[in-house]
């Protein structure tokens, strides 16, 4: 058995007769490494030989179209043709160059060349269909075949030793073909091919040892017998093979026919076949029941078959059956056709052509369908397809993989890609989308809920981004599955921009809201427009028109140079772009160098690395105020919406930059305004128009010890005394009213706790508008003017009080003595005339003594008397007193008790005045004593002070007018004094001189009806020796 004439014939069938230089080396190869003893170029012609052979047998098979499957037994006999005329081939071809070298007898020749022959057929058999069955591929086998094909081997090794390796007594030969058989009916050609193959290798071997069936023979008989045994089981076995794998591909057309017939069924399909060199066509029963066409209602011919089509039809059929046969295509149209009743139905038909060895068409098998439905389907869709087109949003239908079906109109409007251009594409690919999250995520959820809705970013035809809400709902067909995706994408790039900038210009006002200074909010604005917008320089800059500059007043770059500086601008503002900020309006310009606004100026902008600018201008009363712009480094298309965002920015950055330094001005004001209130010697205050207290100076705070927090709003109302808060807020809500100064005085409490007047001026303050905004006031502290008024008002009525009762005092010893004088006129009695002139000189004497008091105070007030000092005793003042005072004591029969100390109390003051003040202390005692009273005097040493004390049980003093009985012309009951005498000077006379000497009298009572105590302080003298003096009587 020679394998490599087998391997020979495989290749060239497999890959092509190109291979045979590699049959030749393959056969130039093997005799050199076997060391072959002929001459090279019998070698050579040997193996020219073989490739030869090998080459016949390969374009024997092409001629015969040769199935490399053995589809059928005719494949296999061709190929057993092909082995045999291989082998004739080499046989004849080798042993002749083998007797050309030597001269051989016939019948060596012929066992020689049978030999030859029985080899390379038996190699081409065994080998060669061996590898050509191996050699297919998608020919999965299951795990039980494999198992089965195991088994079978294994039963064959075991056969062919015990045939080809025993004894050889007995033939059991026969014994192969059991497990052959099963190869060739249960395991295909694939498993009896590998069976002939072993079979073969074991019979070789076992014959080469000399051994089993065939090793008994002579050399040539055995090998003979071998290859003719091994010859007759292979054909037998593979013919097996091929036939029962033609049986069963038979049986499985059959089963595929019935399929076929019940799918055609199905699907309403009919087959159909045409003869193109005889126009004779034929149909499946199926047709009939499509077209609803008996056999007797058509032509069975291409020509009666076209007759029946829509004469619009026609053309555009028969153009396409040209086209197919000539491009060796598939034949596809759609047609109409008139049934018996008169209905019209369309046809959907396939075909293709089949041709001859010389590549013209023989005939054509198709399919026909009833489409008519799917047509009516597809105009119902068409007509939605256009209600669609009326939808704003733009709808388009995918499959699974993404590829588009169909696109609308709003689609088009929306990406800018036709219908043409569109459908076809990939959707994620034509539209760039970016998606919310991972497209597996996304494709889930849409399986799992059939719809999924969101935001994704598509990139139009001309390569804007556009924001899109994406709604997505998956549609299934009758069975269930999956079958295409229906999006509906509306455009939300405005919404998402307004968004956007909605965002921004709230983070702007928030921003500028936690600004104090014009330069922080024009540095804080500025920034967060660059920033948003991506540019690379923003400058605000204010506009003279009269003076033709213009001036950078902020600015903010991104690194670039700056612009800052003023600058003529004269020409600028004749040109376009400067006529069209001066009007108002924004100019948006993409490229400075191409556009006509900026190109003839283009080179001033160029060395600040500007390519593109955005300015809008600012309008304030009807004047340009100033600009705002914003320049990009790269050629940039201005959208409506960002020169929309820069009027925004400069409506709120211009008046915010305004309204800071007019809050700077403002505070700076109030510093001045504060310092000025703070030093200033008034208490001053600011209200709200709603009455509150919104600022208290630093003097109001030192008056009332308290934080100035605490006086705001209505805390200043706890410092007001209760008295007078009501009438206080009455008057003041009465001139807010009217909007009127108001002037008003209360009393206050000081931090002290003294109940302090203060006077109140305020004037209502208005703002720019004259709206009014509240009061400021003024505050002073009157208690010294109220207490001196109120001084001046009882000194005043005091006077009147002395003036009258002077002229009653006056009067009353002035009477009698008129009367006496009388008296004296008419009388001749001397008794009764010295009885008249003593009470005319005791009246006289009491006038004198009036008078005397009034001088006395007079030269006091005025600074006239001068003491004339000396050393005295106090006792020796207080005994004169007592005389001095003796009648008024006696007329009253008061008791007198004088308490005189042994010690003399000297004293440096004037001997006169003192007893003048013991004596009006005594005759004061006398006059608001009732008759019969007592009184005491009583003078002592006290801590180096001569303590005068006189005492009486009189009528007492009120508290509240103890402070008020040293006053001028003070007297506590003005009934008593009218029936007492005395001008009320007394005790003030009294005071008066004992503060001249250096002492101080003081004045005590319990009260009503419990008498009084009057004490006089003076200083002792330590001056001389004390001496004892008499005791004075007291009654």
């Amino acid at each position: 058995v020679w394998p490599a004439s087998g391997i020979a014939i495989a290749v060239l069938v497999l890959g092509g007769v190109r291979f045979w230089p590699g049959i030749a080396l393959g056969y130039l190869a093997a005799a050199a490494l076997n060391h072959s003893p002929q001459p090279a170029w019998m070698i050579a012609v040997i193996a020219a030989a073989n490739t030869l052979a090998a080459v016949a047998g390969q374009q024997l098979l092409l001629r015969a179209r040769f199935n490399v499957a053995f589809e059928t037994a005719r494949d296999f006999f061709v190929f057993v043709l092909a082995a045999c005329v291989m082998a004739v081939t080499a046989a004849t071809l080798g042993t002749a160059a083998v007797s050309a070298t030597h001269v051989h007898d016939i019948v060596w020749l012929w066992v020689h060349w049978s030999h030859w022959f029985l080899g390379d057929f038996t190699g081409v058999l065994v080998v060669g269909t061996c590898v050509l069955a191996w050699a297919r591929r998608g020919v999965p086998r299951p795990v039980r075949w494999w198992l089965e094909l195991g088994g079978c081997l294994a039963l064959l090794t075991f056969v062919a030793m015990f045939v080809f390796l025993g004894d050889g007594i007995r033939a059991y030969t026969f014994l192969t073909f059991c497990p052959l058989i099963w190869a060739g009916l249960s395991l295909r050609l694939r498993g009896a091919t590998l069976a002939c193959l072993l079979l073969s290798a074991v019979g070789v071997w076992g014959t080469t040892l000399g051994i089993g069936r065939f090793g008994a023979l002579p050399v040539h008989a055995r090998y003979l017998d071998l290859q003719l045994f091994i010859t007759v089981s292979t054909i037998s076995t593979l013919v097996l093979a091929v036939v029962a794998d033609e049986r069963r591909s038979q049986r499985a057309l059959v089963m595929s026919e019935a399929r076929l017939r019940l799918a055609l069924e199905a699907s309403n399909t009919g087959l159909w076949k045409v003869d193109l060199r005889s126009g004779a066509m034929t149909f499946s029963p199926e047709c009939a029941q499509i077209t609803g066409l008996g056999a007797g209602d058509v032509e069975p011919t291409r020509a009666g078959i076209v007759d029946l089509l829509h004469p619009e039809d026609q053309p555009r059929v028969r153009g396409a059956f040209r086209d197919a046969l000539e491009r060796h295509g598939l034949f596809e149209s759609e047609f109409r056709i008139r049934r018996p009743d008169a209905s019209v139905v369309w046809m959907e038909v396939r075909g293709r052509g089949v041709f001859d060895a010389e590549g013209r068409p023989a005939s054509m098998l198709g399919t026909i369908t009833d489409i008519t439905e799917r047509r009516r389907d597809e105009r119902r869709l068409a007509e939605q397809a256009r209600l669609l087109d009326l939808t704003s949003d733009a709808i388009l239908i995918r499959d699974l993989d993404g590829t588009i079906q169909y696109w609308n109109d709003g689609s088009e409007r929306l990406y800018g890609y036709t219908r043409e251009e569109a459908i076809g594409r990939n959707t994620s690919a034509l539209l760039a989308t970016r998606f919310p999250g991972p497209l597996p995520d996304i494709a889930r959820e849409l399986l799992a809920t059939d719809h999924w809705e969101g935001d994704v970013v598509h990139r139009r035809k001309d390569g804007e981004w556009r924001d899109v809400r994406a709604r997505w709902v998956l549609t299934r067909d009758a069975a269930g599955e999956p079958q295409s995706v229906m999006q509906t994408h509306t455009d939300i790039t405005a919404q998402r921009r307004a968004l956007l900038a909605s965002t921004f210009l709230s983070e702007l006002d928030r921003r500028i809201a936690h600004t104090s200074g014009a330069d922080e909010v024009a540095e804080t604005g500025l920034h967060l427009l660059g920033e948003y917008l991506g540019v690379l320089r923003c400058t605000l800059s204010d506009i003279d028109l009269e003076q033709g500059r213009i001036r950078t007043l902020y600015e903010w770059t991104d690194g670039a140079p700056r612009v800052s500086g003023s600058y003529d601008a004269r020409e600028f503002f004749t040109s376009g772009f400067g006529i069209a900020l001066a009007s108002g309006n924004a100019v948006a310009v993409d490229d400075l160098r191409s556009d006509p606004l900026t190109a003839p100026f283009a080179g001033n902008y160029l060395p600040y690395g500007t390519r593109s600018l955005a300015a809008v201008s600012y309008v304030l009363e009807g004047r340009l105020a100033g600009t705002l712009t914003v320049a990009g480094g790269e050629a940039r298309r201005w959208r409506a919406d960002e020169t929309q965002l820069l009027r925004e920015v400069v409506a709120r950055l211009w008046p915010a930059i305004e309204r800071a330094k007019s809050i700077s001005a403002l505070r700076e004001s109030e510093a001045r305004f504060r310092q000025l209130a703070d030093t200033a010697p008034m208490m001053i205050w600011v209200g709200e128009a709603d009455g509150r207290c919104s600022y208290v100076s630093r003097r109001w705070t030192e008056f009332t010890g308290r934080m100035a927090q605490a006086e705001l709003d209505a805390g200043w109302k706890d410092v007001v005394h209760p008295d007078d808060l009501v009438d206080y807020a009455a008057n003041f809500e009465d001139a807010a009213s009217g909007q009127q100064t108001f002037v008003a005085e209360y009393r206050a409490l000081r931090w002290d706790g003294a109940w302090r007047w203060l006077h109140v001026t305020a004037h209502p303050r208005f703002g720019a508008g004259s709206e009014f905004l509240g009061y400021i006031g003024a505050l002073m502290d009157v208690t010294e003017r109220r207490q001196a008024e109120e001084a001046l008002r009882e000194a005043d009525r005091r006077k009147d009080e002395f003036l009258a009762t002077l002229a009653h005092e006056l009067r009353n010893p002035l009477s009698p003595v008129r009367t006496g004088l009388h008296v004296l006129d008419l009388t001749d009695d001397v008794e009764t005339a010295r009885g008249t002139r003593r009470m005319m000189e005791r009246q006289l004497g009491h006038m004198v003594r009036l008078i005397d008091d009034l001088l006395d105070v007079s030269r006091i007030t005025s600074g006239k008397v001068v003491l004339q000092r000396g050393r005295i005793a106090v006792q020796d003042a207080a005994r004169a007193a007592i005389e001095s005072a003796r009648p008024q004591l006696e007329a009253a029969r008061h008791r007198l008790h004088a308490v005189l100390p042994d010690v003399a109390l000297w004293v440096d003051a004037d001997a006169t005045r003192i007893a003048q003040v013991i004596g009006n202390l005594l005759t004061n005692a006398a006059k608001y004593t009732p008759d019969g009273g007592d009184i005491t005097l009583r003078v002592e040493a006290r801590d180096a002070m001569a303590c005068v004390v006189v005492a009486d049980t009189g009528l007492g003093i009120p508290p509240e007018a103890l402070g008020e009985v040293f006053g001028m012309f003070a007297q506590v009951n003005r009934t008593l004094d009218r029936s007492q005498g005395g001008l009320g000077i007394g005790l003030a006379l009294a005071r008066r001189l004992v503060e001249m000497h250096g002492g101080s009298v003081e004045a005590a009572s319990d009260g009503l009806g419990r008498g009084s105590t009057f004490t006089v302080w003076l200083p002792l003298s330590v001056e001389g020796e004390p001496a004892a003096l008499p005791q004075v009587d007291a009654a």
